[in-house]
C-alpha cells in the first residue's frame, strides 16, 4: 500500500469513525448532522496540520491527499446537514455561504493539482493554496470558537494547537532544508 493510499485511508477511517459516533450519540437528524459537520471540520483541520508538518518530506504529497479526502468528507457532512436540517442557514444561499464554498473548493482543487509541484510556478501556487488553507482553518477556529459570527462553539478552538504545531514543524523543516543547501553550496 502506497503512502498516499495509507494517508487517504486513515483520513477516511478517522472521519468515518467520528461521524459514526456522532450520529449514534446525536441521531441522524438535524442535531446529529450539525455536530457531524463540525466534528468532520475539526478532523480535517487536524489531518491538514499533519499534512502541513509533513509537506517537505517524501510522504508529504500523500499526506496532503489524505487531507483532501478528509475535507471532502467534511463537505459530504455539510451537504447531509443541508439536506436534513431545512431550517439551517445552509438552505439560504447567501453571498457569504456561496463565496466560502467556492473558495474552499478552489483551494482544494489547487492543492490537489499542484501536489507534488513539478515546476517552480506550480510550487508557488501550491504554497499559496496551502497557506491560505492554514489561514482559513485558523480564522474559522477563532471566529467560531469565540462566536464572532454568531453563537460561540468553544470546541472549535481545539484545532488551534494542532494548526500551530503543524505550521511550526513545517517551518522547521523548511529552515533545515535551506541551511542544508547553504552548507552544501559552500562546501
Amino acid at each position: 500500500m502506497s503512502a498516499t493510499t495509507k494517508a487517504i485511508f486513515l483520513a477516511l477511517l478517522a472521519d468515518a469513525a467520528v461521524t459514526t459516533v456522532v450520529l449514534a450519540l446525536y441521531g441522524a437528524g438535524a442535531e446529529g448532522a450539525v455536530v457531524a459537520a463540525r466534528v468532520t471540520a475539526r478532523v480535517s483541520a487536524v489531518v491538514f496540520s499533519m499534512a502541513l508538518a509533513m509537506r517537505t518530506r517524501a510522504s508529504g504529497p500523500g499526506a496532503m491527499r489524505g487531507f483532501i479526502a478528509a475535507h471532502l468528507t467534511h463537505y459530504a457532512a455539510v451537504a447531509y446537514l443541508a439536506s436534513v436540517a431545512v431550517d439551517h442557514h445552509l438552505h439560504r444561499l447567501t453571498t457569504r455561504s456561496v463565496t466560502a464554498t467556492i473558495l474552499g473548493i478552489l483551494l482544494l482543487v489547487a492543492i490537489a493539482f499542484t501536489t507534488p509541484a513539478k515546476t517552480i510556478w506550480l510550487g508557488r501556487v501550491n504554497a499559496a493554496a496551502v497557506y491560505l488553507t492554514f489561514a482559513t482553518f485558523l480564522g474559522g477556529a477563532i471566529l467560531n470558537g469565540v462566536g464572532i459570527l454568531g453563537e460561540a462553539h468553544r470546541p472549535a478552538l481545539l484545532a488551534l494547537p494542532a494548526l500551530f504545531v503543524g505550521l511550526s514543524w513545517h517551518l522547521r523543516n523548511v529552515m533545515r532544508a535551506k541551511s542544508s543547501s547553504a552548507v552544501a553550496a559552500t562546501a
